[in-house]
């Protein structure tokens, strides 16, 4: 119990420590030292120690098999799926779908067992796949049913991911950013000394604050998320948190603000082998490269991007292409930059990230005005404009009605 409160604090290091000592304690039959190898196994995913969690994974399976454990066999199947979408970034024998035919697969055996922890991992892994194919609205009812099933199952550290991914959502979804803000305020104060969700809360409200232009709040927000990520040391919500305050500084209009916010992430990223998210902050640094005008670098970073992303990312396939269009474009290969733009344009049309359709918008029109085309652009603004008006981002909103004034 002390360790899965350790790390619905953050804490990971001390999560694994305890989770260690009762393992150990156990007999290796045990059914309850079985089970912990799952929790495990999830806060090893977490800290990015992929062949540890492999392990554990495996064995926990090897023991379902020799004892009969349904419930067991699920959690472990569930921790290996979680492992798929961190440490394995092509997926390269997945479809579209395979990934969550597999979850509802086990998430039917859950809900037969009558499980309700396990129903909240489920559904939490149907969330994160949701939200990595730029799905929020879905994600975020998703992530709801995770909190319901994890309050029954009385699982503090599923009800404190599950309030964590649904304060970041309202940064990224459709909800307008006035609800956005209510929203985290209630997650703010629900959070108790939970320093995850706390993060999770301030983070997001300074991007939400920096889109109607209230720069002052946001970055007072984001001082106080960036300390408490400090205390928790490096680890994913540290670099999570240095991506909002990154965009936080983008929309203020200080792209080398940015870029120092964003590399500090993207270090920690580094130093531990992580592919996935480490792609979206490649993409966001070349974003505040370009914008400070070094055009090499921002096309290193937008192609590193491309190397690193899952295949299912779509922000990263998205965001990238951005700077990487724009600076073609300056450099007179238009044919080039103007494939990219409309590339991720099509991308971004079917997902509900308001911000991010309209960013790919701008980014097209930017790329035809340079190519002498300005009759052709001013249609995509209105278009970027309206979609920044949905969602209440006042800022980028006064920035293209400039371009079209």
């Amino acid at each position: 119990a002390a360790g899965r409160r350790a790390v619905g604090r953050g804490d990971l290091p001390a999560s694994i420590n305890l989770l260690d000592r009762a393992i150990a304690l156990l007999p290796p039959e045990d059914p309850s030292r079985l089970h912990l190898l799952t929790e495990l196994g999830e806060a090893l995913v977490q800290g990015f120690d992929w062949d540890r969690a492999s392990r554990l994974l495996d064995e926990a399976l090897a023991a379902a098999d020799r004892t009969g454990d349904a419930a067991l066999r699920a959690h472990a199947a569930l921790g290996k799926l979680d492992l798929r979408l961190d440490a394995e970034p092509d997926r390269p024998d997945s479809g579209p779908n395979t990934f969550r035919s597999e979850v509802q697969g086990v998430l039917a055996l859950l809900e037969e067992l009558g499980d309700e922890q396990g129903q909240a991992r489920a559904w939490r892994l149907l969330a994160l796949d949701s939200y990595l194919r730029c799905r929020i609205a879905p994600a975020e009812e998703e992530m709801r049913l995770a909190y319901e099933h994890a309050h029954r199952a009385d699982d503090d550290l599923l009800e404190a991911t599950s309030l964590y991914v649904l304060a970041q959502a309202a940064f990224w979804g459709p909800a307008p950013v006035a609800e956005g803000i209510r929203r985290c305020e209630d997650i703010r104060e629900r959070a108790g000394d939970n320093y995850r969700v706390q993060l999770g809360a301030l983070h997001a409200l300074a991007g939400l604050h920096a889109m109607q232009g209230r720069f002052e709040v946001a970055r007072q927000l984001g001082e106080q998320a960036s300390a408490l990520a400090e205390e928790l040391g490096p680890n994913r919500f540290a670099a999570i948190c240095s991506q909002f305050l990154g965009v936080t500084e983008l929309l203020a209009g200080d792209p080398a603000a940015a870029e120092a916010r964003l590399r500090w992430g993207y270090g920690i990223l580094e130093r531990t082998g992580e592919r996935g998210l480490r792609s979206e902050l490649a993409a966001n640094l070349a974003r505040a490269l370009r914008e400070q005008g070094r055009d090499d670098e921002a096309l290193r970073l937008a192609s590193l991007s491309g190397e690193l992303a899952v295949r299912d990312d779509l922000y990263a396939q998205v965001e990238r292409r951005g700077p990487m269009a724009r600076v073609l474009a300056g450099r007179g290969d238009t044919a080039e930059a103007e494939r990219l733009a409309r590339e991720a344009v099509a991308m971004a049309q079917p997902t509900d990230m308001l911000n991010m359709r309209a960013n790919a918008l701008a980014d097209l029109a930017a790329v035809l005005r340079l190519a002498g085309r300005a009759a052709e652009a001013e249609p995509l603004l209105g278009q970027a404009l309206d979609l920044y008006q949905r969602k209440g981002n006042q800022v980028s909103a006064a920035r293209v009605r400039d371009l079209l004034g």
